[in-house]
C-alpha cells in the first residue's frame, strides 16, 4: 500500500529482539539478536527483495547510517539509510521514516494454541474446493472440530456451501468438540 509504506516493509526491532514484516494484511514475526545500541529501522519492500537475492550469494553485512539527535536527556541515532553488502554488490536504500505499528498489540503474548496435523494433500484439496465460492468480501473458511475429524466449511449465501470433512490429529493443546476458527482461504493455501 503506497499510502502506508510502514505497513509494507520489514521492521528490524533491535530493542526488543524482533523482526516484523507486513504486507498490510498479514504480519510475520521472527526473533532477532537483541542490541539496544542499534536504532530500529523499517526497510522498504524493494530493498528486502534485493536483499533476498543477495542472500543467495552469501552472507550480508548491513550498516545503518543516520544523524545523531539529542532529545532532552537522551541522545540517539535517527536512521536515514541502510547499506547491505554481499561480496562485491552493495545496495543502499532510504529507510521508511514513519514508525512501524506496535505489533505487540496484534500478536498475543500468550496463547492457548492448538497444534493440528492434517494430510497436506487432503487439506489443500479441501481448501481449493472452497475457492470458487469465495468473493472479494468473503474469503473466510471455518474449521470445526467434530470427533477425530475437522470440517472445512465455506458458505456463500448467493452461490452455495462447500463442506469437506478431513481426519485430523490434535498434537498440542485442547480443541473442544464443536469449537472452530476462521481463516482467509487464500492466505491458508499460501501457507500449506
Amino acid at each position: 500500500d503506497a499510502t502506508r509504506p510502514q505497513l509494507s516493509g520489514v521492521f528490524f526491532d533491535f530493542t526488543n529482539g524482533k523482526l516484523a514484516a507486513s504486507d498490510g494484511h498479514r504480519l510475520h514475526l521472527a526473533n532477532l539478536t537483541k542490541d539496544e545500541t542499534r536504532p530500529s529501522v523499517t526497510i522498504p519492500p524493494m530493498a528486502c527483495r534485493l536483499a533476498e537475492k543477495l542472500l543467495r550469494r552469501g552472507d550480508i553485512k548491513g550498516l545503518i547510517y543516520g544523524t545523531f539527535v539529542k532529545e532532552e536527556e537522551e541522545s540517539k541515532t535517527h536512521p536515514i539509510y541502510v547499506s547491505l553488502t554481499c561480496e562485491e554488490v552493495e545496495v543502499t536504500c532510504r529507510v521508511v521514516d514513519n514508525p512501524f505499528p506496535d505489533y505487540g498489540q496484534i500478536v498475543p503474548h500468550r496463547t492457548d494454541a492448538i497444534l493440528l496435523q492434517f494430510d497436506r494433500k487432503e487439506l489443500l484439496a479441501a481448501l481449493e474446493a472452497c475457492v470458487p465460492l469465495t468473493t472479494d468480501r468473503n474469503r473466510g473458511v471455518v474449521v470445526l472440530h467434530k470427533g477425530t475429524e475437522a470440517v472445512i466449511r465455506h458458505e456463500n449465501p448467493d452461490l452455495g456451501t462447500v463442506e469437506k470433512t478431513l481426519p485430523v490429529t490434535v498434537i498440542g493443546g485442547t480443541w473442544v468438540q464443536g469449537n472452530g476458527f476462521g481463516l482467509n482461504v487464500t492466505y491458508l493455501i499460501e501457507i500449506v
